[in-house]
């Protein structure tokens, strides 16, 4: 069973252009921007050209995210996915009874 991101990282990485790494990153969540682009780089795996990705669920929630990626990142594409309440409710659900992650949730 696929969860939330890694449906998207699934679609994601047949891009050759991308470069996503699945773990989820808070430093904008955190307001910390120049830390997120010291994890980006860090996290790179491929070729300097590839346009570098991160996930993290809760920037949505954070104020300080979108001023963070209009001021630093003014040429980001944010991808949004948007789920059915229920389906969500449910997929967080199989996702405790398996015992994964918080991070694998959504």
């Amino acid at each position: 069973m696929l969860l939330g991101y890694q449906t998207l990282k699934l679609l994601l990485s047949g891009h050759k252009q991308l470069d996503c790494p699945i773990q989820e990153n808070y430093k904008l969540y955190l307001n910390k921007p120049t830390d997120l682009v010291q994890d980006l780089y860090d996290m790179h795996t491929g070729d300097a050209q590839l346009k570098r990705c991160y996930n993290n669920n809760n920037d949505i929630y954070q104020p300080s995210t979108l001023t963070n990626i209009h001021q630093y990142f003014n040429e980001t594409k944010l991808i949004i996915a948007l789920r059915h309440p229920v389906r969500l409710v449910r997929t967080e659900y199989a996702a405790r009874l398996l015992c994964l992650p918080d991070s694998f949730c959504c």
